[in-house]
């Protein structure tokens, strides 16, 4: 019988404890230095799978699993390298290694990885990194989310293939499955919020419209290009108690009903024809008109003709919310393009590795976390240090330093190494610190380096005759 009591939170502080015996055991308990105050790695120890009890003990279990998975996209490491990892933060403790160094075990194990466990790790650690900031800086009296698409390729493999079809391709086999990707970030911290995902052919305003639902709107304006000025998503933003700036797009003909020249009231009306985002009960619940504010610049650059940007709102109060304002805060839009430069380029994202479907989701959304994480990171370093949220430095210097010092912890064993050179790269990480830019600059998109004289892939690798040969 037994007489254990059952006390509130009782299992929950043995589930922690449980959890951080488990990483020590394993040689890894270094890293919650690290990223233990932003990360909750008792959530991986879930011993409920399918309504069965896992019994076995695993050399990858959930923990760790997870933590070299989070070192391989940190550090762009193959599956081999993280194995190895493992193997020398094992030898540096004294244990005896009695696992195969092969990747077989550890692939087996990532696939095994919780996905829905994996969301929830995303939203808290997004939650987290939103409720840090301790004096928040409101844009305006709003907190600003900046939303944008892109697209990234997977491995062609017959699987990827049939589940992200590629988008124009001239003959089947020579182009990669494609997915188109929107998401949706907190313009103070960077930190990413919420994203979905689909095959090429998934239009991008469906794919926003699962992102929009998912968020709370109440106090936040939402910034977006041209794409995203649609009459259904300005409806339901007002709806969900949220506010706008959008750039208006030219086929628009708003009209004007109040105002002066560079600022004026105006009324749009509903469109005729529904778009295909939304349904007919959410298109029929949509007010027939929308009174708005029309904010109209000149943008003066040297050397380029000038251009007028028009920008729609539903910031009215010209008291409280002037138009000097709205356009600072709308060029600051262009964050969000930066954002998913640090996630594609910085972070290899544009290019994925894992060859299913499953894994091609698992592996995007370690990504998110490891990208929310180096953004913690930052956030940490800026308030420890007393400067502003907004200027916590280069993101490529961030990842580098917490690649390198993840790294190093992985296989630290005395604590006293371990705090020294955590306090060492808190120190290096401020001082990477980026200086005040140049407003305005202008960097053309051309590149220095020249191509390899290869020709372009038009038909399929099995139909070139050297392939023939070499089957032959």
């Amino acid at each position: 019988m037994n007489h254990t009591p059952n006390l509130p939170g009782f299992q929950t502080k043995r589930a922690r404890t449980k959890a951080a015996m488990r990483m020590k055991d394993e040689g890894l308990g270094c890293l919650k230095g690290l990223f233990g105050s932003w990360l909750d790695v008792w959530l991986l120890e879930a011993k409920v799978e399918g309504g069965r009890k896992k019994r076995r003990k695993r050399v990858y279990d959930s923990t760790t699993t997870f933590t070299l998975f989070l070192l391989q996209i940190l550090g762009g490491f193959s599956c081999a390298d993280v194995v190895e990892l493992l193997c020398a933060a094992k030898a540096a403790r004294g244990k005896e290694h009695r696992h195969s160094s092969g990747t077989g075990g550890y692939c087996q194990a990532r696939k095994r990885l919780n996905l829905p466990l994996l969301r929830r790790i995303l939203d808290a650690l997004a939650i987290r990194i939103i409720r840090s900031v301790l004096r928040r800086k409101k844009f305006l009296g709003f907190d600003v989310v900046v939303v944008d698409g892109t697209g990234i390729d997977a491995p062609d493999t017959k699987r990827n293939r049939k589940s992200f079809p590629p988008c124009g391709e001239r003959a089947e086999g020579t182009s990669f499955p494609q997915l188109r990707l929107a998401a949706a970030f907190d313009l103070l911290t960077g930190a990413m919020l919420r994203f979905s995902y689909g095959d090429s052919h998934a239009g991008e305003q469906m794919l926003w419209k699962g992102v929009f639902s998912s968020l709370e709107w109440c106090g936040k304006l939402l910034l977006g290009d041209t794409y995203y000025t649609s009459y259904g998503n300005m409806c339901m933003t007002l709806k969900r108690g949220g506010q706008f700036i959008f750039p208006m797009k030219s086929t628009t003909k708003p009209k004007r009903t109040g105002g002066r020249r560079g600022d004026r009231d105006v009324k749009i009306t509903k469109p005729k024809t529904k778009a295909k985002s939304w349904t007919q009960a959410e298109w029929d619940s949509m007010p027939d008109t929308l009174n708005l504010r029309l904010v109209e610049t000149s943008i003066l650059e040297k050397g380029f003709r000038t251009r007028k940007l028009s920008l729609l709102t539903s910031l009215k109060d010209r008291g409280k919310y002037p138009a000097e304002e709205i356009i600072a805060i709308q060029a600051r839009r262009w964050d969000v393009e930066l954002d998913f430069k640090a996630l594609k380029t910085t972070m290899g994202m544009d290019h994925l590795s894992c060859k299913t479907p499953a894994m091609v989701e698992k592996e995007i959304l370690m990504h998110m976390i490891a990208y929310n994480l180096v953004r913690a990171l930052m956030l940490e370093a800026a308030q420890d240090s007393g400067k502003e949220e907004s200027a916590m430095g280069s993101f490529s210097a961030g990842l580098a330093c917490a690649s390198n010092m993840a790294g190093i912890l992985a296989s630290a064993t005395d604590r006293r190494t371990v705090a020294k050179r955590l306090a060492d790269f808190r120190r290096v990480f401020l001082s990477r610190a980026i200086g005040k830019r140049r407003t305005g600059r202008s960097e053309p998109r051309a590149l220095k380096r020249r191509a390899k004289p290869f020709p372009k892939m038009t038909r399929a690798r099995h139909d070139y005759p050297q392939y023939r040969r070499k089957s032959a």
